[in-house]
């Protein structure tokens, strides 16, 4: 993004993105490659020749690479979580086991250690969300879409805290309701834990 902003300083691509909302569009994060690609296109005077036009067309390259993984880091980020043996909290864990995302964003739960699989907890996740369930030593992939919390288990080490939470952009949709779910053993323990990272 500072790659992305540094492109668009030089006085050259003030004039050519003309308007103030035109400029103050290039500043964000989310420019549109297309758009942007074709004014400084236009920008380009047909009498230009040689090295001139040159440049200019290396530039407009330049913008619109920087305008394509601008764009990639804003709408979407990829975080793995790992089934682990032993983890840094000790036996059975899924870590990291506190996971915050915007949503769009992927969780990638990775079959690090064998034995474990992951799926959704009823009740603790938003309405409308999809559950999922992976299979045992097979890595699973999710893209959360609904903002809120997801309780999220280790079906054979559950009660004994193989758990994470997802929290999903907002989570006050449904943070009471996940909170008020009944957990079994060293899992209520962990959650316990794991909802005092929630800020709202």
């Amino acid at each position: 993004m500072a790659a992305f902003q540094a492109l668009l300083a030089p006085e050259r691509l003030r004039r050519v993105l003309t308007s103030s909302r035109e400029f103050e569009l290039a500043q964000s994060p989310v420019p549109c490659f297309v758009y942007y690609t074709t004014r400084i296109v236009s920008a380009v005077h047909p009498n230009n020749q040689g090295h001139g036009k040159m440049r200019s067309i290396r530039l407009m390259l330049s913008v619109a690479a920087a305008t394509m993984i601008a764009a990639g880091a804003a709408y979407a980020a990829e975080i793995e979580v790992n089934t682990m043996n032993m983890g840094k909290q000790g036996m059975f864990q899924l870590e990291p086991s506190f996971v915050k995302v915007a949503p769009g964003d992927t969780v990638h739960f990775v079959a690090k250690d064998k034995g474990h699989d992951v799926e959704t907890i009823p009740g603790m996740l938003p309405e409308g969300a999809q559950p999922f369930k992976g299979e045992m030593n097979k890595d699973i992939s999710v893209t959360f879409t609904k903002p809120g919390v997801y309780g999220v288990k280790c079906n054979p080490h559950y009660g004994m805290g193989m758990v994470a939470l997802v929290v999903v952009g907002d989570p006050s949709s449904n943070l009471e309701a996940a909170k008020s779910v009944k957990q079994p053993g060293k899992a209520k323990k962990v959650f316990d834990e794991l909802f005092k990272q929630v800020v709202q």
